[in-house]
């Protein structure tokens, strides 16, 4: 099969599928290793003896060994997260100096680290350590949040971390690396040719069968691009001769900075007054554009607040208290948030009486023998009123108690709202007088009549 063959069936001995959604433990992926690095151990001695029936099949085993370690992700310790008080001279952040933000570890055989993890974390590792172990692999370890940035590592100048107040979560990540010229392409082309029944039950110990199916998978579709580049590869082709992420563990660390200065509020109004243009009232709607601006707030940090008021729907006749809380997000030592609050008064006036039209006016007759006639009796009428603030103004009038005749009586009507405002109309006048007496006559008629008309002067 040549070059392909050994590629596909040497990862197909042991490359690893990465894991999704599945939840990482340390603890299985230390035993994983274990299985690979232990069949990758003892495979690398017998592989150098110049025997082929005994050196190539070993050969063969290390080679999908190591290339199966590469795709294990790493056990990964992270520290507790903390809470602290801000340290600036403003007392909005938490500060400490970082060596770095990105750290290379590498592993030769499970035994020596050549190159170890950093230690220097600074803060992030107060109250524990970071940890990340591999066995024959290069891992990065990478650390990514709020104030931290990314990518810096040891060789540079240390980092100042400014942790703002409230809740933040940082991320450790890391990330098994894989060479494709080192650990894939040259090793293949030295074997050089088809290895795919060796082995392949012993270099994927610890692991499911799921698992192995997935590998499998996995490693037939990187193998086929790899092996296309590898047939005529040039050093220069794809970054062949560096390295690439293949899996990655990733932990969380919830660090806390108290929020202990509490947000100003202030107004540039404490007394605001308004007609009443509702029933009982104005709503609040109508009036919020102009109380609104004059209340203001910030906060010292330069953190997200929230300000609000109490106000009813409607603001009644009368004064009413208008209560501004101006809250942070916190937290606070307590757990909770920072608020003020002030305080306006909202008066709501009716100075406006109601609008009347009175009824019109009337005139009654009355017999010739009667003196006049009773108030009560004497329908008036009555008036059309509206107030903008009370549904039900009280209405009265100056109706007598008796209409003399032959007289014009003026009468006049009042209508008051709830604050007192009056509007007063008057009605022209009700004009009492006589009824006209009428006198019956009749006339006759002569019969049989006459040739001419009959005539009127003859009374029955």
């Amino acid at each position: 099969m040549g070059l392909r063959g050994i590629l596909a069936s040497g990862l197909m001995l042991a490359a690893t599928a990465a894991h999704g959604a599945e939840a990482l433990n340390n603890d299985d992926l230390v035993e994983e290793m274990a299985a690979l690095i232990g069949v990758h151990n003892a495979a690398l001695p017998p592989s150098f003896v110049p025997d082929p029936v005994v050196g190539i099949p070993a050969a063969i085993v290390t080679y999908g060994a190591n290339i199966g370690l590469k795709y294990v992700e790493p056990p990964l310790l992270v520290p507790p997260g903390w809470n602290e008080h801000p340290n600036s001279s403003d007392q909005c952040t938490f500060n400490f100096a970082l060596g770095q933000s990105l750290s290379e570890y590498s592993n030769l055989l499970g035994f020596v680290n050549i190159r170890p993890l950093a230690g220097d974390w600074g803060e992030f590792t107060r109250d524990g350590v970071v940890d990340t172990y591999h066995a024959n692999s290069d891992v990065d370890l990478t650390l990514t949040g709020p104030g931290v940035l990314a990518g810096r590592t040891s060789d540079q100048a240390p980092q100042l971390v400014r942790i703002p107040a409230g809740n933040h979560t940082y991320f450790w990540r890391a990330e098994t690396r894989i060479s494709d010229a080192f650990d894939l392409i040259i090793p293949a082309w030295m074997l050089g040719f088809n290895v795919g029944y060796y082995g392949a039950a012993f270099s994927d110990v610890g692991a499911s069968a799921a698992r192995q199916a997935a590998r499998m998978n996995a490693a037939q579709q990187i193998m086929v691009d790899i092996a296309v580049e590898a047939g005529i590869v040039a050093g220069d082709q794809y970054g062949l001769f560096g390295s690439r992420p293949t899996v990655a563990h990733e932990r969380t660390q919830d660090i806390t900075v108290y929020d202990v200065i509490p947000p100003s509020i202030w107004s540039t109004r404490d007394v605001h007054q308004f007609e009443a243009t509702d029933f009982g009232g104005v709503f609040w709607d109508r009036v919020a554009d102009e109380v609104s601006p004059t209340v203001s707030a910030s906060d010292a940090c330069g953190r997200p607040h929230q300000l609000s008021n109490d106000h009813p729907p409607l603001l009644p006749i009368g004064a009413t208290t208008l209560t501004w809380t101006v809250r942070d997000l916190g937290p606070t030592p307590s757990g909770g948030v920072n608020s003020r609050t002030l305080t306006q008064t909202i008066y709501v006036q009716d100075t406006q009486g109601p609008l009347m039209v009175p009824p019109p006016s009337l005139v009654i007759e009355v017999p010739a023998l009667d003196s006049g006639i009773d108030g009560a009796s004497v329908n008036v009428g009555a008036p059309r009123v509206v107030d903008l603030a009370d549904p039900s103004p009280t209405v009265s009038n100056t109706v007598p108690d008796y209409f003399p005749k032959d007289s014009r009586t003026p009468v006049l009507w009042s209508a008051t709202d709830a604050s007192g405002n009056l509007t007063e109309a008057k009605s022209s006048s009700s004009r009492l007088k006589q009824a006209r007496a009428r006198t019956r006559r009749q006339w006759c008629l002569t019969w049989p009549p006459a040739r001419s008309p009959p005539t009127r002067s003859t009374l029955c």
